[in-house]
């Protein structure tokens, strides 16, 4: 929406905004709004990168280490295993767990207890580990694309 942007710059200009691949994370980042690409743990995905539709049965992982898995192989190998057992790149700078799920409590603490065993540093939404200057940033990722 064209007048999200007046606002979110207006009243926070340097915070961080979140959005999964494509047109919204794009415009976003257009629009000089600093923008982190959000990948889901607890969610299933389809081949072509979108999240499972909630009205499909798979479609939202409660399964404690099936989602910490999930984090794991975003975060480590920047692609998830969609429902088909399909391999799909992904971008992510941040991961979200969806506190509607019964299970979210579970999730939160296995996806949590994965990342750190496996050496991975969480750090509170907005604040980078690895900060990259504009000039040294990687182009972006096909998946970015879509």
């Amino acid at each position: 929406k064209p007048a999200a942007r007046p606002a979110v710059s207006i009243t926070e200009p340097a915070s961080p905004n979140s959005a999964r691949r494509g047109s919204k994370r794009r415009a976003g980042r257009a629009a000089g709004l600093r923008v982190a690409a959000e990948a889901f743990a607890d969610r299933a995905y389809e081949p072509d990168g979108s999240l499972r539709p909630r009205t499909l049965p798979g479609a939202v992982h409660s399964e404690p280490q099936i989602a910490a898995q999930q984090a794991l192989h975003i975060v480590n190998d920047g692609y998830i295993i969609a429902y088909d057992g399909s391999r799909v790149a992904v971008q992510s700078d941040t991961l979200c767990v969806h506190g509607d799920n019964p299970n979210a409590a579970a999730v939160l603490a296995a996806v949590r207890a994965a990342l750190k065993q496996a050496g991975v540093q969480v750090q509170p939404f907005g604040q980078p580990a690895i900060v990259i200057s504009k000039a040294e940033q990687p182009p972006p990722v096909a998946d970015d694309a879509a």
